[in-house]
């Protein structure tokens, strides 16, 4: 379980804020230019990992968001 993670939502590269067990990024969200988060895959010790839609290739990739 992860306590406390963060993310600069202003920057294009993400640093921490404080984040749930469930993930940091929302069902829905916008990541970057090109990502929407479709759903959380997994929690582990480096960071998490999303189901994502990728705009530019128009198809499901996996985006893992590794913690500094």
């Amino acid at each position: 379980m992860i306590s406390a993670c963060s993310f600069d939502r202003s920057a294009a590269s993400r640093s921490l804020q404080l984040c749930s067990s469930s993930g940091v990024l929302a069902r829905g969200e916008q990541f970057g230019s090109r990502y929407h988060i479709i759903s959380l895959l997994g929690i582990g010790g480096m960071g998490e990992v999303y189901r994502a839609w990728d705009d530019d290739l128009g198809l499901a990739v996996a985006l893992k968001i590794v913690r500094p």
